[in-house]
């Protein structure tokens, strides 16, 4: 189950920090419909490793957003068969504080799971995400602490032309309390990337249902 896989670093039980946004993205739905919905990148070639990116991201311990963007630095970049690209970002701090936990096969392991398991299998029996460049972006999601802690999320805030938008699909992956590339990181992989997909076919979808699904998928 779900709040019984314990994470090797940790010992704290991991959630998904998904749920935890549903009424904002409630919210843009009432407000915007898919009027602001972003749109594939012009440019098929998209980032390139060595890319430093500000991110915004969610603190679920204060309930908003980062006042100033976290930085992130493009360590991986796979072709995928669609023609477009799975880009693997680590947090620039999370970097600094520990790089042995982002080795070169650490990466290739997390893009291979990605192509090669997680999104064709999901493709399968959740249905066909955007044709775009994905990324995965490792760093340290802030939380209120405890017994257990966010060890991934989707925010479909970053599906819509908005404020605190990274304008572009992606997922957003624990690397400090989670273990980068053991099991239980491919279960919340899994897990967040059926939330992605569910989003773009049926983003009312109600939040048992869509949890049951990100279950199904881990």
């Amino acid at each position: 189950e779900w709040t019984n896989t314990l994470s090797a670093a940790s010992e704290k039980a991991p959630i998904s920090g998904t749920p935890m946004l549903r009424e904002q993205k409630l919210k843009l739905l009432r407000d915007y419909g898919t009027s602001v919905r972003i749109k594939p990148e012009k440019t098929i070639h998209g980032d390139l490793v060595g890319d430093v990116v500000p991110f915004q991201a969610y603190d679920f311990g204060t309930g908003g957003y980062y006042p100033t963007p976290t930085t992130a630095t493009c360590r991986s970049r796979t072709l995928l068969s669609s023609g477009y690209y799975l880009y693997i970002y680590v947090e620039d701090a999370e970097w600094t504080r520990d790089p042995t936990r982002f080795t070169a096969s650490i990466l290739d392991g997390i893009a291979n799971e990605y192509k090669n398991v997680i999104l064709p299998t999901e493709t399968t029996y959740f249905g066909t995400p955007p044709a775009d460049h994905f990324t995965i972006l490792l760093m340290d999601i802030k939380d209120s602490g405890g017994d257990s802690y966010v060890s991934g999320y989707f925010d479909s805030i970053n599906e819509n032309n908005v404020t605190n938008s990274n304008n572009r699909h992606m997922i957003y992956m624990d690397s400090k309390d989670g273990t980068p590339g053991n099991t239980s990181f491919y279960g919340t992989l899994a897990h967040e990337f059926q939330h992605f997909i569910h989003y773009n076919s049926d983003p009312l979808e109600e939040t048992w249902v869509e949890e049951g699904l990100s279950g199904l998928a881990r």
